[in-house]
């Protein structure tokens, strides 16, 4: 019972972390941590993750290509590669960047909500 109720306070305290990101790139980070990036892509948005181990989680891409040019200034420019990305949801200014993603990066997962939503991209 107690580790369930710290899991939700984790979980709860990741979805407020990503839900209330600050429009402006900030990055929240320390030597050998969790380092956090909030993309400014615009309408919608973008959240960069790079664990301890180096995995790497693109979650959201925003409403345009943005998001390439947010991933370029921080991840080293011969990085080829995101580990996993995660839509939350298929809305335009959350999925149209992702393309581009998908495009320029070798994504090894895919995680998607299962939301049905028609939008041409």
């Amino acid at each position: 019972m107690k580790n369930t109720k710290r899991y939700t306070i984790f979980l709860a305290g990741v979805v407020i972390a990503v839900v209330l990101a600050p429009s402006v790139a900030r990055e929240i980070q320390g030597a050998g941590k969790l380092r956090i990036y909030f993309f400014n892509v615009g309408q919608g948005d973008a959240e960069f993750i790079v664990a301890k181990d180096g995995t790497q989680i693109l979650i959201d891409g925003g409403p345009n290509s943005k998001v390439i040019s947010e991933l370029g200034r921080v991840m080293p420019y011969y990085d080829n590669s995101i580990d996993v990305v995660i839509l939350t949801h298929p809305h335009a200014d959350h999925v149209t960047g992702l393309i581009d993603v998908l495009r320029r990066y070798k994504v090894g997962m895919v995680i998607e909500s299962g939301a049905d939503y028609d939008t041409a991209e």
